[in-house]
């Protein structure tokens, strides 16, 4: 049992091996990349990494924090990420160098000023994902701000930590030792975690993604929850206000601790049966010029926030601008809108599907679809007359989802309560008062939670002046 266990896993939190990372000085390449670290990362890397860094780096006379060039010095250097993993403990020990990597000789932090990124085609598995979450990025006297790039087409991927035994030794002195170096590995990243910046939500989906699996960091939302910047993907022609309103909700919400899904690279199953309720959409300014946008919406009051800027495209439909949201209870915070244009895509969409859609387009225009996976959900059906129950039974409702690059969605329930079929179809704008529904042809509405004390859980109701369907949700 336990050799079956321990020949299974794929992640060695200490140990060296015959092969090790490799490190190479990047001239030209489209991610500004100025150091790319490859191959698996093994016992001694971090010593062979200084070095690398002592000679090759530092005559590069990259920016660097506190120096006269860490401001408005143009973009920042990034450091390339193509690598299986390796050791957990190495890769922690390498991702606090690249964040404090202080250089006595030169009295500098020759390092801290890189962000990372996961280029298209590139692979950054397992312990890599710990050197990815070291990227950040000097603001001067603002201070350094993580900065994590994964471009749509590049793989980000974690998993909790394996046993590293040597070949052949299951001996329990072996596995004894192999144990305490793991739970070691685990209590230095956990201590380490505000150095790194790394979430308790996103340690959490690591360590409960079995070693001997990928879990996948493949969405815009898992992006969101998870502080990833994504890149390589262009930006909406056209500034709407739905456009500008789901910008401001996604970069606004931190996202919720999402699954990283490890089968198939399949998403987490979106929630199709909620219809969106974000912030109030009451425009307050919403002013058009040229290709700027300068706006103001939602309501300040207990559980609501605003968001208001300027917003703009160049002539290369290349976005900029800032935001301020004010969060009731939250404080305020600003963005920018050039680094958060990827949030205008939906949310619970793959990102290797995004980036198939989008291939060789130049921006997202209203016409662009992106078909949401289908999901189904077992639970009780509920059918309607005039408020009374006429069936209720056990079913199976199915969804479908699509969503539209002008910020609009639409999708179908399908279901089967006392022999009858149900089709419900949906088309809604994000923070529209009234979505357009129709209940088997007929037009509809979102109904109330009709007939008191007929359900269990909360429910999901749409009906039309004569009947309601309505299933429930478990919440």
């Amino acid at each position: 049992m336990v050799r079956t266990a321990i020949a299974a896993l794929c992640m060695a939190v200490s140990g060296a091996a015959a092969e090790a990372a490799e490190f190479t000085v990047l001239q030209e390449n489209p991610h500004r990349c100025a150091v790319k670290i490859s191959g698996p990362i093994e016992t001694g890397d971090l010593d062979r990494f200084k070095a690398f860094v002592r000679d090759e780096v530092t005559p590069l006379g990259l920016p660097v924090v506190g120096g006269a060039q860490s401001v408005n010095s143009g973009p920042h250097p990034m450091i390339c990420l193509d690598s299986p993993g390796g050791s957990l403990a190495e890769a922690v020990r390498m991702a606090l160098y690249i964040k404090e990597g202080y250089s006595e000789e030169e009295g500098t932090f020759i390092l801290r000023n890189m962000a990372t990124m996961v280029a298209a085609g590139d692979k950054c598995h397992s312990a890599c994902a710990v050197l990815f979450l070291a990227g950040q990025s000097s603001e001067g006297q603002h201070g350094n701000f993580p900065a994590r790039n994964l471009h749509v087409g590049g793989e980000l991927a974690f998993h909790a930590p394996s046993l590293d035994v040597p070949s052949g030794d299951y001996s329990k002195e072996s596995v004894d030792k192999a144990f305490r170096l793991a739970v070691q590995a685990i209590s230095q990243l956990m201590s380490r975690a505000d150095t790194l910046e790394l979430s308790p939500k996103l340690i959490d989906q690591m360590l409960s993604v079995p070693p001997e699996v990928l879990g996948y960091l493949d969405t815009v939302g898992a992006a969101q929850a998870y502080g990833v910047d994504l890149v390589g993907l262009p930006v909406p022609q056209g500034l709407t206000r739905d456009r500008v309103g789901q910008l401001c909700d996604m970069a606004r919400r931190p996202g919720a601790a999402l699954s990283l899904p490890t089968v198939g690279r399949s998403s987490t199953v979106p929630d199709f049966y909620r219809i969106y309720t974000g912030m109030d959409r009451t425009w307050n300014r919403f002013e058009e010029e040229g290709r700027t946008v300068r706006f103001e919406m939602g309501i300040f009051d207990e559980g609501g926030y605003t968001c208001s800027g300027e917003l703009g495209r160049t002539e290369e439909n290349e976005l900029w601008g800032r935001a301020l949201i004010d969060d009731w209870g939250g404080g305020q915070t600003s963005f920018s809108a050039q680094a958060e244009a990827w949030k205008f895509y939906p949310p619970q969409v793959p990102l290797r599907e995004l980036a198939a859609i989008m291939n060789g387009r130049d921006a997202l225009t209203a016409d662009v679809t992106f078909p949401e996976a289908s999901a189904t959900m077992q639970t009780t059906c509920t059918l309607l007359a005039g408020g009374t129950v006429t069936a209720k039974e056990p079913c199976t409702v199915s969804f479908q989802q699509v969503f539209y690059g002008d910020a609009t969605r639409s999708y179908i329930w399908e279901a089967n309560v006392a022999g009858e079929a149900i089709r419900v179809t949906g088309r809604e704008r994000r923070g529209q008062d009234t979505p357009t529904i129709s209940l088997n042809g007929a037009v509809a509405t979102v109904a109330p939670a009709l007939g008191e004390g007929a359900f269990d859980t909360n429910p999901r109701c749409v009906g039309t002046p004569e009947r309601a369907f309505c299933f429930e949700t478990g919440q």
